[in-house]
């Protein structure tokens, strides 16, 4: 269902929408709360030359790894993407919106982070900002910056004296990041890295704590929402 906004206060807004909406078959379909609604705009910009260039060259190095030809790759994801869209519409890379083409792009990094497909597209720093695709290279030990195989770095440091298998690891810091960039961080300092690389770290929770074996399912368990420095069975970075 699309609508046209009337009227903007704050974070109030007024739509118009185009088909009259049925408040009971929502609540059904909501158990009887409040339905929650996604408000996309289209500011009416169209994709630009450089998402443009960078989607297909994504898609390039997809196609070169699995063997399809690029249109054929390019069918494939945007068949894929459409089937997960909350408003699956068929779409073209000449005309589309900024916000589908970084939707897009999106969605085709974290596809080939999940899939372990190599590229060496140089357009991990359209990723910077997004929680959700740093996790997934957290996830599958991908470079943050280049993509190449990664270790979990710490950005908050542990410090002297301190055992790292004794440390609480929630809450801290961490980017994935290969040999290279792992050594270039500590060369030029993390301001100076966070700067050239447009990128940010993400904070260690709970599930991402045993997920990456800095803590120990148990040991989570046991805290009851209290977690507190108490020694950890194992650290495997």
């Amino acid at each position: 269902m699309y609508a046209k906004i009337q009227k903007i206060s704050g974070k109030q807004v007024l739509l118009s929408v185009d088909d009259e909406i049925d408040l009971s078959r929502m609540q059904r379909w909501s158990d009887g709360k409040q339905p929650t609604v996604e408000l996309i705009i289209d500011d009416g910009r169209r994709i630009t030359p450089d998402q443009r260039k960078k989607i297909f060259a994504m898609l390039g190095d997809m196609s070169d790894y699995l063997g399809y030809s690029p249109r054929e790759i390019e069918e494939i994801m945007k068949t894929k993407f459409i089937c997960e869209h909350p408003h699956p519409k068929w779409f073209s890379m000449s005309d589309c919106s900024v916000s589908l083409a970084n939707s897009f792009l999106t969605f085709i990094i974290d596809f080939c982070i999940k899939q372990d497909i190599p590229f060496k597209t140089k357009v991990i720093d359209e990723i910077w900002n997004d929680y959700g695709l740093i996790r997934e290279c957290c996830l599958h030990r991908k470079c943050v910056i280049c993509g190449k195989r990664a270790q979990i770095h710490h950005v908050d440091t542990i410090g002297m004296g301190n055992n790292r298998t004794e440390v609480n690891h929630i809450g801290r810091k961490i980017l994935p990041l290969c040999v290279i960039h792992h050594r270039e961080f500590h060369d030029i300092g993390a301001i100076t890295f966070f700067r050239k690389y447009q990128v940010k770290p993400i904070k260690v929770d709970k599930e991402l704590a045993v997920k990456l074996r800095l803590e120990s399912q148990e040991r989570v368990n046991n805290t009851n929402g209290d977690f507190r420095e108490t020694p950890k069975t194992s650290t495997n970075l």
